[in-house]
């Protein structure tokens, strides 16, 4: 008889400690996900469609630098292929593919007009 009654203590208790949905057990989440997105991948998909655009604006004579630090002037341009023609020294030229562009070399000339301009 006393196992009956311990059961419905129990059973009562149970019932008593069942938590109902809530949005605001969920808001730490939904803030760290934010947070996530604001630092992390808004950034850099911005990065990802400037680099993009600089490897759509390439020009022949445009000196640049390769992911791998190389830097040289691109000679030709090979839109089908996807890869350029870059002169790294004189007479010495290598042929990679474009996404392998990581910047523009800014001359020297450019830098100080842009200066001059401000």
């Amino acid at each position: 008889m006393q196992n009956f009654i311990i059961k419905e203590s129990f059973a009562q208790d149970s019932n008593q400690t069942k938590q109902e949905f809530s949005i605001v057990s969920f808001t730490p989440i939904i803030l760290i996900m934010i947070v996530f997105y604001l630092l992390i991948i808004r950034p850099q998909n911005k990065k990802y469609k400037e680099q993009k655009e600089m490897i759509e604006n390439l020009k022949i004579g445009n000196n640049v630098v390769t992911s791998s630090g190389i830097i040289g002037t691109i000679k030709n341009i090979d839109n089908k292929k996807n890869q350029i023609e870059l002169e790294i020294a004189q007479g010495v030229s290598i042929t990679l593919f474009k996404q392998y562009i990581q910047e523009l070399v800014k001359n020297e000339e450019e830098n100080l007009s842009k200066k001059n301009k401000k």
